[in-house]
């Protein structure tokens, strides 16, 4: 009976441990990458089991933020806009389950979330514009230029041979195109932003309320300049 119970256990252990081995291994996979998929599957069984209670926006909500930080880790070493596409996806499930549950605590946050990752995409884009090779990872390796002996054929008359070109660093995925598909993305961000507060009209208030409240800290900032300048 004992040894029946110890097996049972270790059978119960090893169950465990599975689950667990597979998160920890695909905790920083990309997209692309061989472990990715385990990744997204655990994500929605996750989804699945808080599906029916509060929980599920919030988590939801998590994971948009995971793919949020995967886009930005893709571009840097792949130079690819794939992440981005990924996080689209994502946050319009986030708006689903929000507006869904009438959740407009997560629903302000999801509105807040997404202006925060516009402001990272236009960051990018003007990196992009003044040193691409700093967001943009080169698809063929800086080469440090090798001098070339001139050689002279012989004939009467000596003629140099010319110098093989030294290969450019180009990049992974074009600035253009890379440029295109982040405003793409913060479009389709600033629709999602749009969507939730039309199906939401609390969430409006909640916003009107922070500029007021950004407006009058900002006016009680100019009072005190000028009472420092008048004293």
């Amino acid at each position: 009976m004992k040894t029946f119970f110890d097996a049972f256990l270790t059978s119960i252990a090893i169950l465990l441990a599975v689950p667990a081995v597979l998160i920890l291994a695909s905790w920083n996979a990309l997209p692309g990458d061989s472990l990715y998929s385990v990744k997204t599957s655990l994500e929605k069984v996750a989804m699945a089991v808080t599906s029916r209670t509060p929980l599920a926006s919030g988590l939801s909500l998590k994971f948009t933020d995971r793919r949020f930080g995967e886009a930005n880790r893709l571009l840097a070493r792949e130079g690819s806009t794939l992440g981005y596409t990924l996080l689209v996806n994502q946050a319009t499930q986030s708006k689903e389950i929000v507006v869904e549950k009438q959740d407009v605590k997560q629903a302000k946050q999801l509105i807040e979330n997404i202006e925060t990752y516009q402001k990272s995409i236009e960051e990018k884009k003007t990196a992009l514009a003044a040193q691409p090779s700093a967001i943009i990872p080169p698809s063929v390796p800086v080469s440090t230029p090798t001098p070339v002996a001139t050689t002279f054929v012989p004939t009467n008359t000596p003629t140099p041979v010319a110098a093989t070109p030294i290969p450019q660093p180009t990049s992974a995925h074009s600035v253009e195109a890379v440029v295109t598909n982040l405003d793409q993305t913060s479009s389709q961000l600033e629709e999602l932003r749009q969507e939730i507060i039309r199906e939401l009209p609390d969430t409006e208030s909640i916003q009107h309320n922070n500029q007021g409240q950004h407006e009058n800290q900002g006016q009680g900032r100019d009072k005190d300049k000028n009472k420092d300048k008048n004293d």
